[in-house]
């Protein structure tokens, strides 16, 4: 695992001293499953499965979930659900970019960044808490609907 890649990979360096001659990098070549555990579930048992297909993009994951339900059965959304998934899509990518940010600045040693990048995060997760009642909005998109208990300030 490296850990600027979310996922497994194989690399093979040619080198002479400290100069790289060839880089051979093999991604993504572990199969999960997921797909198989999707099988045979209905579209509301499968939810709880796709909030989970990555730990950090619960509405980017569930919501291209439900927008195949909600193709496949012809389910028309309001605006109104429409704007809420718009609004989480962009509560995720604030926590999301700056996590990224602070490790871009940790990886270039600047570590104290990072920990101020953590903190705003941090504040940003509370946010998600209080607006879907899970830090990382776990149970806040269904097919046909999105449902918070409130909506951020």
């Amino acid at each position: 695992m490296h850990a600027g890649m979310i996922g497994p990979g194989h690399f093979r360096f040619s080198v002479v001293g400290e100069t790289i001659l060839n880089l051979k990098a093999r991604l993504w070549f572990v199969h999960r499953g997921i797909e198989r555990l999707f099988q045979g579930q209905r579209p509301e048992q499968a939810v709880e499965l796709a909030e989970r297909v990555s730990g950090d993009t619960t509405i980017g994951h569930t919501l291209a979930f439900c927008h195949a339900i909600e193709d496949a059965y012809q389910l028309t959304v309001s605006p109104d659900t429409h704007r809420i998934r718009g609004i989480l899509l962009e509560l995720e990518r604030l926590y999301n970019h700056i996590t990224d940010i602070g490790a871009l600045c940790n990886d270039v040693g600047y570590g104290i960044l990072n920990t101020h990048a953590q903190r705003v995060r941090e504040q940003l997760l509370r946010i998600n808490d209080h607006v879907t009642g899970h830090r990382l909005f776990r149970g806040a998109i269904h097919p046909g609907s999105a449902t918070v208990t409130a909506l951020p300030d």
